[in-house]
């Protein structure tokens, strides 16, 4: 990590401590006993639902949107009154001119980690996603930034996976569910391309990934995502022809978007065409090839290191540096980046 990144971590981290440390103090019960005890003396339906809803938005740092919310809520079949239903949840939940919090981060990612079942889960994050469809397209274009940070993280796919425990049958049914009426959504294209990608289906991965680059041509992160795809392709085919049609058009873009030093990347482009370009090579069996390039490589990656580097381009170079020595590359396949 870079230093400012060291201080952010530590101090978001002190702060849930401190939270912990203050609660059980004042208390004197253990935290996730707080926790469990505040969660099983909800016997409310609706009060559960709002609890869980607000709490994907806590997560990400922000207030959920009311109106937002009373669209999740009648998706749920629950009392769409937020307002009053946040009355009634005095300590839990709090309602200010539009505007839900729940308790504090650390609080609510206890609870969906040790004590809300999958499936209440699964619901709420349907009925959250739900109650975005009602916008134009692209999204994140038409709400608030605080609203795009709940809409981009519920459709996440490193989320889902993460919060659904990995269950691909439960994470794909989530984009699966809504693959019709998002389906000019580049955003939610994507990250179901990228879903189904983590769950080694390449080709629908490619598909969706096509597709999602049509509907958003300017988002720079899908053309990524594209480019990245079509390297995984190349290196999932021992047809040289195909192989390298594939990679041709995923390094044009890769270039570009380096050239273009895009503030959404760190360094992740050249990342991706340094890495990749070698490992086609190496799954055509072309090592003295591979070789050359990885050396090539590693002095260009060389030239941009100090200039703004990061452990992942650290990573990169050694990468590079020992398969140019050794003709042996540390990792058995290609990184799937931040995008």
């Amino acid at each position: 990590m870079s230093e400012k990144n060291r201080k952010i971590e530590i101090l978001k981290k002190s702060k849930g401590q401190l939270l912990i440390g203050l609660i059980e103090a004042t208390s004197g019960e253990g935290y996730n006993q707080i926790i469990k005890k505040d969660y099983t003396a909800i016997t409310c339906e609706s009060e559960r639902a709002l609890l869980l809803l607000a709490g994907l938005a806590t997560t990400q740092r922000v207030p959920a949107n009311e109106s937002t919310l009373t669209r999740a809520m009648m998706k749920l079949g629950c009392n769409p009154d937020i307002h009053y239903v946040a009355s009634r949840m005095d300590g839990l939940v709090t309602y200010n001119n539009g505007s839900i919090t729940t308790r504090h981060r650390v609080y609510v990612e206890r609870l969906f980690k040790l004590y809300v079942s999958q499936i209440d889960i699964f619901k709420s994050i349907v009925a959250y996603i739900d109650a975005f469809s009602v916008y134009k397209f692209p999204i994140v274009k038409n709400i608030s930034r605080n609203e795009s940070s709940v809409y981009k993280h519920l459709v996440n796919a490193k989320f889902l996976k993460r919060t659904l425990n990995n269950d691909e049958s439960k994470v794909l049914s989530v984009y699966e569910m809504f693959e019709k009426p998002f389906e000019h959504e580049g955003l939610f294209l994507m990250q179901y391309g990228l879903a189904l990608r983590s769950f080694g289906k390449q080709p629908d991965a490619f598909e969706k990934l096509r597709i999602a680059y049509e509907a958003f041509p300017e988002s720079p992160h899908i053309e990524h995502a594209l480019a990245q795809q079509r390297i995984i392709m190349a290196c999932s085919t021992t047809d040289e022809p195909v192989a390298m049609a594939h990679f041709v058009e995923a390094e044009a873009v890769l270039d570009r978007l380096h050239s273009s030093n895009i503030n959404a990347f760190d360094r992740y482009p050249i990342i991706t065409l340094a890495e990749g370009h070698v490992k086609v090579m190496i799954n055509l069996q072309k090592i003295p090839e591979a070789r050359v390039l990885a050396k090539q490589y590693h002095d260009r990656i060389g030239k941009i290191r100090g200039v703004k580097s990061s452990s992942r381009l650290e990573q990169t170079s050694r990468n590079l540096a020992k398969f140019y020595l050794t003709g042996y590359w540390p990792e058995s396949e290609i990184e799937e980046y931040s995008i």
